[in-house]
């Protein structure tokens, strides 16, 4: 069919040499999968931050599978890919997809206060950085270094490589309703060292001080994975 080649088993019995009569009994080999209805039972798995995304199934569209054998598909959104496979499970064609969640629920934002150490994780659930936000510092400037907003307010932050290749999440600061990031510069040597940013391997740390140019005292500290979305919260 369109080029995919289906094999059928036939198997004969009570074979009559002398009629020519037999039966006969015709069993798949294999199973016939059309990928496009393959990726309609991709995209109804999807949930509703995924529903722009699209899939993709290895050509060509008719595909005679073993029973255990597996397509690949590819669910894009943006950046982000997922490779998912469907399984064939008979010679009917019923399959099941591995993995079961197509496309990965985000796990919940970690939240704690000044001196928690948090957990962050990547889109898939897989444990990326432990971070502490181990005390905060405010100073009211001097003659020559004023803050814009009336406050410095630095954040002792460690962090603790838990996979290869992690960069340190950019921080803000949360403040009546206002975000202020976490690149404010000031002379003063009560914020030193600042953190170095960079790449981290399994095992790595980096320590120091973030400062924000903050309007007040109270609020939250957000981190933000590379792709914006907010991965721990410090309330202080």
């Amino acid at each position: 069919m369109e080029g995919a080649q289906l094999p059928i088993t036939v198997t004969m019995s009570n074979v009559n040499t002398s009629t020519g009569e037999y039966n006969y009994d015709l069993k798949l080999a294999k199973a016939l999968i059309d990928t496009y209805e393959v990726v309609n039972q991709i995209q109804s798995t999807l949930p509703v931050e995924a529903a722009n995304a699209t899939v993709d199934c290895v050509p060509p569209r008719w595909r005679a599978v073993e029973v255990g054998g597996a397509i690949e598909c590819t669910v894009s959104q943006g950046s982000t890919r997922h490779v998912v496979h469907v399984v064939i499970d008979d010679v009917n064609g019923t399959g099941h997809l591995e993995p079961a969640t197509v496309w990965p629920v985000r796990p919940k934002v970690a939240t704690g206060k000044i001196g928690d150490k948090l957990t962050v994780y990547d889109e898939s659930g897989d444990a990326q950085l432990e971070v502490t936000v181990t005390q905060l510092k405010f100073s009211t400037g001097d003659e020559f270094d004023k803050p814009q907003h009336g406050l410095f307010m630095g954040a002792y932050v460690t962090v603790h490589a838990l996979a290869d290749a992690q960069t340190i999440p950019d921080m803000s600061a949360l403040v009546g309703g206002q975000h202020y990031s976490g690149d404010a510069i000031t002379a003063s040597t009560a914020f030193d060292p600042y953190i170095r940013y960079g790449l981290l391997n399994t095992g790595e740390r980096a320590a120091g001080w973030v400062v924000f140019d903050v309007p007040a005292r109270h609020g939250q500290l957000e981190m933000r994975d590379l792709d914006g979305h907010t991965v721990g919260i410090w309330k202080y």
